[in-house]
């Protein structure tokens, strides 16, 4: 059921090394300079990467006035989303559907906003289904075959 095949990774190093440093400690400011990066780019690899690792913790720390959560809140919880994120890697049909590299973050929300957390839950929908959900376009449902596709799995039409 599993392809082993041209597979992509749901973070590049580079995002986990972002990511990770500011996890640990470092400050968005050093972390920009440091990987020559804009700081708004930081907050958004740190949250992403946050939030395709464990989504029930992210959601449970994201407060109601802001988009993000504190960068405090997250650090707290740095081993739960630093270990989250090691078990994107290995793509099984229990899988959350955050290990899905290479669909867009909305197409994610709007299947997990409809309580599709694993792939094993998105499987029995067919692509008619899928568009749907509210916010799930054709390129994204494009993108989502696509992807579940390097790994054996198809949704049926």
């Amino acid at each position: 059921m599993k392809n082993t095949g041209d597979q992509k990774e749901v973070f590049s190093k580079f995002e986990k090394k972002v990511a990770t440093s500011i996890l640990i400690g470092m400050s968005i400011s050093k972390c920009s300079k440091l990987f020559e990066i804009d700081r708004i780019v930081s907050q958004t690899i740190l949250n992403t990467f946050c939030m395709k690792s464990n989504r029930f913790l992210y959601d449970k720390l994201q407060g109601r006035s802001y988009p993000w959560p504190a960068i405090g809140r997250l650090r707290e919880h740095s081993e739960v989303f630093i270990n989250g994120s090691k078990k994107l890697g290995n793509v099984t049909i229990d899988s959350s559907i955050w290990a899905l590299p290479d669909v867009p973050t909305m197409t994610l929300n709007a299947i997990w906003n409809r309580k599709n957390y694993t792939i094993k839950d998105l499987l029995q929908h067919s692509q008619r289904d899928l568009l749907r959900f509210k916010f799930l376009g054709r390129i994204g449902l494009d993108k989502l075959i696509s992807s579940l596709n390097q790994y054996g799995f198809s949704i049926k039409k």
